[in-house]
């Protein structure tokens, strides 16, 4: 599995991992998105990651536990290749009009009955911070945003982000298959 390094370092997200993996049946195999693959590896077998440093860096923790791929989101072409995708804090970084196409390429990467799990900053809109796009969600927002696609939300919760200094965020978790 993976767990977003930066922002992951949260036990509901790591014991979510697991939670994913049992709502899909199965143990393997699972997708990791964004960075920093390795946090909760046990059970994964792909990621991949759009900057350079970020994959190195994945591929440096994991060793060959995993195969971390370079990649952007436009470049996802597995098809029912994962019994269950993670994507935490990966995909707050995906402008809200590329949402459609990218969730569809991930979830035709999904295999029948897998399971999705992706986190957001609690909030709302899209805004530059630190030179960086940021999209947040609402549980209505998040709803929305996933009303198009043929998913059906298993879960949808708020947690704090438990980072140094950063106290005042909160994340929205959800997992839909």
């Amino acid at each position: 599995m993976l767990a977003a390094h930066f922002a992951c370092h949260r036990p509901e997200h790591l014991q979510h991992s697991r939670c994913c993996c049992s709502q899909c049946g199965r143990s393997r195999p699972i997708g990791g998105i964004g960075s920093a693959a390795g946090k909760a590896d046990r059970l994964l077998v792909e990621a991949f990651d759009a900057p350079a440093a970020m994959v190195a860096a994945a591929r440096a923790r994991l060793e060959s536990r995993a195969t971390v791929h370079h990649r952007t989101f436009d470049a996802v072409a597995w098809h029912a290749a994962f019994d269950g995708i993670w994507c935490c804090a990966s995909l707050l970084h995906v402008p809200q009009a590329a949402f459609p196409d990218v969730a569809a390429r991930l979830l035709a990467a999904l295999r029948p009955g897998g399971a999705w799990y992706l986190s957001f900053k609690h909030g709302e809109g899209e805004h530059g911070r630190w030179g960086r796009l940021f999209v947040d969600h609402t549980e209505v927002t998040l709803r929305a945003a996933l009303s198009p696609l043929p998913v059906q939300l298993l879960d949808l919760w708020v947690s704090a982000n438990r980072r140094p200094r950063r106290a005042d965020e909160a994340w929205l978790n959800a997992v839909v298959r």
